[in-house]
């Protein structure tokens, strides 16, 4: 069975479940799934995960997205993006491009957001954004997420409106709209997201992505092996022999001297680590954890063993 991970550049207009749905046909794969929604009308990265790389999603890195996207100053939207119904607007901006920086820069580091109405986050069952379009009202609780970074890129007049287009790092489950429509508040203007771009996710860039055509026209030769999605595990390579020890998911015992551990070597990694499994050939055969340690040798559990998808 074909297995490996398409970096895609998800087009406007479609959700990510259509984009994973088109590159599964495209490809004939058996299983398929993404890492990290994206809404319709945002395009950029979209990791698509095929064969057995379906089961490595819920270990790539979350803290890594990084997006473009525009803030618009001068109206609100009921969706905080340029897709909703304007509930709010002013005749003219009047705010400096000072206090705009001033403003933004408030935005770095650990903040409270609020999660907005029209989202798929969950209330008593039901998607957020069913209950907004019929009308209901919804609250969802502030979280904290990260800003790890937050640079402007332009600030520009059209019209009555001021256009901020910025780049921005985050954590896990930030709401760029949100952010927008929060920005837009601290300077005391009604604000929305006009467009959005994720430049990266995890460890994959826009750099690396292929459009949809591309994956129509060239197949599998643009996917990617699974373990890029989690070369932030230390790599453990062990002989054919471990393999057969692997193969029924029994825990594996290793020298701590160094021998066998790539882009770790030398360094004892701590309990409880994720370690990729590798059998000397190359190809990624299991996850393990490291249960127990002493100067001599560590003990690893399996946490998912891969090698049977691997032979499919």
């Amino acid at each position: 069975m074909h297995s490996g991970i398409i970096v895609l550049n998800k087009p406007a207009q479609m959700s990510s479940q259509q984009a994973v749905t088109r590159v599964k046909r495209a490809l004939g794969a058996k299983k398929a799934g993404h890492a990290g929604t994206l809404d319709p009308d945002v395009t950029g990265v979209l990791p698509v995960f095929l064969g057995f790389a379906t089961r490595l999603t819920e270990y790539i890195l979350t803290d890594g997205k990084r997006y473009q996207a525009e803030l618009v100053l001068g109206w609100s939207t009921d969706t905080q993006d340029a897709s909703g119904e304007m509930i709010e607007s002013v005749d003219h901006v009047s705010v400096s491009e000072q206090q705009i920086r001033d403003i933004i820069s408030s935005f770095v580091g650990l903040i409270w957001q609020t999660p907005p109405a029209f989202s798929a986050l969950k209330v008593q069952g039901k998607r957020a954004y069913e209950l907004a379009r019929d009308g209901i009202e919804v609250h969802l609780a502030s979280r904290q997420i990260t800003i790890y970074s937050l640079e402007i890129l332009s600030i520009s007049h059209v019209g009555k409106t001021i256009h901020v287009n910025f780049d921005v790092h985050c954590s896990k489950g930030t709401y760029i709209r949100t952010l927008c429509h929060d920005i837009g508040s601290a300077l005391g203007i009604p604000a929305h997201m006009g467009k959005l771009v994720r430049t990266a996710s995890g460890p994959f860039d826009i750099q690396q992505a292929h459009d949809i055509d591309s994956v129509y026209d060239r197949t599998w030769d643009l996917a990617v092996a699974p373990e890029q999605a989690i070369l932030h595990m230390p790599a453990l390579y062990v002989s054919e022999e471990t393999l057969k020890t692997i193969v029924y998911g029994q825990p594996i015992r290793y020298p701590m001297d160094g021998s066998g551990w790539r882009s770790n070597k030398g360094v004892h990694v701590p309990l409880q680590s994720l370690v990729r499994v590798h059998v000397e050939s190359g190809p990624l055969v299991a996850i393990y954890e490291v249960h127990e340690m002493n100067q001599e040798e560590c003990i690893l559990i399996p946490k998912k063993v891969l090698w049977q998808a691997v032979t499919e």
